[in-house]
C-alpha cells in the first residue's frame, strides 16, 4: 500500500502548486525527502503515474506533467480503485485530489465540445445552485450535477462514470460538512468555469478547474488542523 500512497502524495504535489501540462517534477532525491521515504519508492510511484496517463517519465531528463488522454482513462479507472479509495474517511483528501486532476480534463474538454444547448442546461443548473444555499443536500445534489453535465460534453462514458464515483463517495462527506457559505463560493467558482466554457478560453478553465477542488481539499486540512489541535 506503501507504492499507492506515495503515488497520491505525488497527486497531491501537482494539483497542491498548481502544476501546468509540461512542468518538470522534482528530482527523485527531491521527492524522497519531501515524502521520507527512499528513492525506490518515489521511482514506483511515478511508474504508477505514469501509467494512469499523469506525467511522462523520460531517462535522465525527468518527469514530467502531462495531459491525461480520453484513451488513458480507463488506466486511470483501474488503478483508481486499487488505490483503495471506497469511501473511507481518511481517504477524503485523497479523492479530491484525483478528483482535481479529473476536473481539469473535464472542464477542458468541455470548452472543446460544448454547444449552445449545453451552455443553456449549465445556465439553468447554476440557477438552481443559487437558489439551494440553504438547502445544504439539494445544493450538493446541483453541484454533482453540474460537474456531470460538464462531463458528459466529452461523450466519453468512461469519464462520467469515474466522476460519479468519485461523487458518490464524498457525497456523505460534504453533506455533513458544507455550509451555506461553503455553498455560495462552490456557486460562485462554477459561475467563473461557466464563463471559461462559454467564452472557450482553455487558460481560465485549467486555472479554475484546479483552484476549484482545492478548496475543499485546503477546507478538509484545516479541519484536521483544528481538531489535532483540541485533541493536545
Amino acid at each position: 500500500m506503501l507504492t499507492n500512497t506515495i503515488a497520491l502524495q505525488l497527486i497531491q504535489y501537482i494539483v497542491d502548486n498548481n502544476l501546468p501540462v509540461g512542468t518538470k517534477l522534482p528530482s527523485i532525491r527531491e521527492l524522497a525527502s519531501l515524502y521520507d521515504s527512499n528513492a525506490s519508492q518515489v521511482r514506483t510511484g511515478l511508474i504508477t503515474l505514469a501509467a494512469l496517463g499523469v506525467i511522462d517519465m523520460h531517462p535522465r531528463a525527468g518527469s514530467f506533467v502531462k495531459q491525461i488522454s480520453p484513451g488513458e482513462l480507463d488506466n486511470l479507472f483501474v488503478l483508481f480503485f486499487r488505490l483503495g479509495m471506497l469511501g473511507k474517511q481518511e481517504d477524503t483528501i485523497n479523492l479530491y485530489a484525483v478528483k482535481a486532476l479529473l476536473d481539469r480534463e473535464v472542464f477542458i474538454n468541455a470548452i472543446k465540445y460544448r454547444t449552445d444547448n449545453d451552455l443553456y442546461e449549465l445556465g439553468l443548473n447554476l440557477a438552481k445552485q443559487e437558489a439551494s444555499f440553504e438547502d445544504i443536500a439539494a445544493f450538493i445534489d446541483a453541484d454533482e450535477q453540474f460537474h456531470v453535465l460538464l462531463a458528459r460534453i466529452s461523450r466519453n462514458p468512461l469519464v462520467v462514470f469515474l466522476l460519479e464515483a468519485i461523487q458518490g463517495m464524498l457525497r456523505s462527506y460534504r453533506r455533513e460538512n458544507f455550509t451555506s457559505e461553503v455553498c455560495r463560493e462552490s456557486w460562485e467558482s462554477h459561475r467563473v468555469v461557466f464563463k471559461a466554457i462559454e467564452t472557450q478560453n482553455e487558460a481560465d478553465a485549467e486555472k479554475v478547474a484546479v483552484l476549484h477542488t482545492q478548496a475543499g481539499m485546503q477546507r478538509i486540512r484545516a479541519r484536521r488542523e483544528s481538531a489535532g489541535a483540541r485533541k493536545a
